[in-house]
């Protein structure tokens, strides 16, 4: 009796196996894409500079380590999610705002 295996390899003889995918993504390009801060439950915050098909994320942290983690990612615009706009604004604009 032959065992037959409960797969079969479709790919031509001699195909090399694919390459493994790259376990780092590009970075975004410095001065382009914009740095989105978000927030969360728990005051769980972080940041994501994202740039056509790249992308970099902070850790999570509170606002002010997510912001000073944006300020360090040298993107086109900075923005925050604001409760009381319900959208993406400034985050130099959300900063100066009276508290």
């Amino acid at each position: 009796m032959s065992f037959t295996p409960p797969f079969r390899d479709y790919l031509p003889a001699g195909t090399p196996p694919p390459e493994p995918a790259p376990s780092e993504r590009p970075l975004p390009r410095p001065g382009h894409g914009r740095v989105w801060i978000n927030g969360g439950a728990d005051d769980e915050w972080w940041a994501s500079w994202q740039d056509a098909a790249a992308v970099q994320d902070s850790d999570m942290g509170t606002r002010d380590e997510a912001i000073a983690a944006a300020r360090g990612m040298p993107a086109a615009d900075l923005v925050i999610f604001s409760e009381s706009d319900g959208d993406y604004v400034d985050l130099d604009e959300w900063l100066a705002r009276p508290t």
